[in-house]
């Protein structure tokens, strides 16, 4: 029997379905138990920032200053809207969040679905769901100061799917869009940077030389925009000279962080997890249909 005439049984599939509704439950329970509402931490410094733009008016520079190295502009903007018009309570924050990990969520499913193939669909695309709506996830959309990252995560990942090569999304105007949500994605947090080596990397799989060149172009503007301004710090070069230690911890880092978020059920094993998921996702010149 070939893939594409196998299916699920329809036992399973319901079953799936009644334990994604269960953990879908539950994740909105903890969305709405967990969410911190008084402001702490970085929100002073963010609150002081809002009434300063109500004294200069300087709106681009209270929405694309850097804070911490970060551009949050997003943030700021919610921030803002929260203030005027919703009684500074907080709830703004945290459902602009929900609503970026649902459509993270969305995007994810869509994906899965597609790669699991007919009669597949729910659970590939429910795994997705359930991933996503993890309770480390909810807790980031529940903290005010964490939720940045949500809002550089939607964009980012809008900007790998919407030219997903297996979707045959390789259309001019899908690419523009592409580039249009890294920038959005950088201006959500600083760790949105991270979309523009992944939209590389993509571009070399598929061999698509000038969508290739516009990234890299489009990435080093970006990346020399986004630098002006930034209060100065020790160079990684400089700082790996004297401390030969510092290359190694940061390839830990980065290979523990692929690990996530199973690393976290088993500390010592995220390095082990990181350096797998790196050997099955790196190879390159594989076989992308529509290619």
């Amino acid at each position: 029997m070939t893939r594409s005439a196998m299916t699920a049984p329809e036992w399973a599939r319901l079953s799936f379905a009644l334990a994604l509704a269960v953990s879908l439950a539950i994740a909105g329970y903890i969305a709405w138990r967990a969410s911190v509402l008084q402001p702490y931490s970085d929100m002073y410094d963010w609150i002081a920032r809002y009434y300063q733009f109500r004294a200069d008016g300087d709106l681009g520079r209270y929405l694309l200053a850097p804070h911490n190295f970060h551009r949050i502009a997003w943030m700021f903007l919610v921030l803002d809207l929260d203030i005027r018009f919703f009684g500074a309570h907080g709830y703004l924050e945290v459902a602009v969040a929900l609503v970026c990990l649902a459509a993270i969520a969305g995007m994810l499913a869509k994906v899965a679905a597609e790669a699991a193939g007919p009669g597949f669909g729910l659970i590939g695309g429910g795994v997705a769901v359930a991933i996503s709506t993890l309770g480390c996830h909810l807790l980031q959309a529940g903290t005010h100061i964490t939720t940045p990252y949500l809002h550089g995560l939607v964009f980012a990942v809008a900007a790998i799917v919407v030219v997903n090569p297996e979707a045959g999304a390789s259309g001019p105007f899908r690419r523009l869009a592409a580039l249009g949500c890294a920038v959005a994605s950088g201006l959500g947090i600083a760790t949105g940077l991270a979309v523009w080596p992944a939209l590389a990397f993509g571009a070399y799989r598929q061999r698509t030389w000038p969508w290739l060149a516009a990234v890299v172009l489009a990435a080093v503007a970006f990346g020399f925009l986004y630098g002006l301004g930034q209060p100065p710090t020790p160079q990684p070069l400089a700082v790996a000279a004297r401390e030969p230690r510092w290359l190694g911890d940061a390839v830990v880092l980065g290979l523990s962080y692929l690990g996530l978020p199973w690393g976290r059920a088993a500390p010592g094993a995220g390095l082990i997890l990181g350096a797998v998921m790196l050997g099955v996702f790196a190879p390159v010149g594989t076989h992308i249909p529509g290619t």
